[in-house]
């Protein structure tokens, strides 16, 4: 889904860059499908550093883009990273506390997962061995997307031989307690977010949207979209893609 989007960047003229975050895909790292946001932030600061040697590159023209859960990786990298001049997110899923306890079962059910997760870490620690489950599955009640989950469990689009579908328990800490939410203030590039609300948690990214303090920020809304719509439906990519090309051309 990255790469359909940084292919139809490409087209347009951009210099785009997707790339496997550490401990997926072809990225190295002991501990396999670890989602940790402060590692990701910090491989998204990177995936800046790599692209200010390439000589195609103006490193005062570098944006962000980031989809899904990416999103809130990216909106935090951009809080952070001065070098990141532009910021778009598409159909971004951004928590705080009260959404986690809505989205995963209430409080009781988040602090089950958060102790599940601590001892998993306590174990890979101690025996070097991480409890790992499918990420998306219609039989295993243990992975974060459990039952009939488009994309990501049907094999004509998202769950292609190049995805180990891999989730470590030991990532539900770190999922459960990010909150990006305090940084929207501290955003000052230019923004374009891109959601429905059909989509997932659009409270969270209205929520967020409304704190940035740069009052050169757009929200698009596009109606009766799913969020795997975004990920691979041609008319909501080639819309999604349209909008990002004109805010890219006018805020780089």
């Amino acid at each position: 889904m990255p790469a359909t989007y940084a292919k139809k960047l490409a087209d347009k003229g951009f210099a785009a860059l997707a790339f496997d975050f550490r401990t997926f895909g072809e990225s190295g790292g002991k501990l396999r499908g670890f989602e940790s946001p402060t590692e990701k932030i910090k491989d998204i600061k990177s995936a800046v550093s790599f692209l200010q040697t390439v000589n195609a590159v103006d490193n005062n023209k570098i944006a962000g883009l980031g989809i899904c859960a990416s999103a809130g990786y990216m909106v935090e990298a951009a809080a952070e990273d001065s070098r990141i001049k532009s910021l778009v997110t598409v159909a971004p899923w951004i928590h705080n506390p009260e959404i986690v306890n809505t989205v995963y079962g209430g409080e009781k059910a988040v602090q089950e997962k958060i102790q599940i997760s601590e001892a998993a870490r306590k174990q890979f620690e101690e025996t070097g061995k991480a409890e790992v489950v499918p990420a998306a599955s219609k039989t295993n009640s243990k992975a974060p997307m459990f039952g009939e989950i488009p994309y990501y469990t049907e094999l004509s689009r998202g769950a292609i031989p190049q995805w180990d579908n891999e989730f470590a328990i030991m990532s539900w800490k770190e999922w459960l307690t990010f909150n990006p939410m305090p940084k929207a203030k501290n955003i000052n590039v230019p923004t374009l977010f891109v959601h429905s609300e059909k989509a997932a948690i659009p409270e969270g990214a209205r929520q967020f949207f409304q704190n940035i303090s740069t009052n050169n920020k757009k929200f698009v809304w596009l109606e009766n979209r799913a969020q795997f719509d975004f990920y691979d439906e041609e008319a909501t990519v080639k819309k999604a893609v349209s909008l990002t090309v004109k805010h890219l051309q006018s805020t780089l």
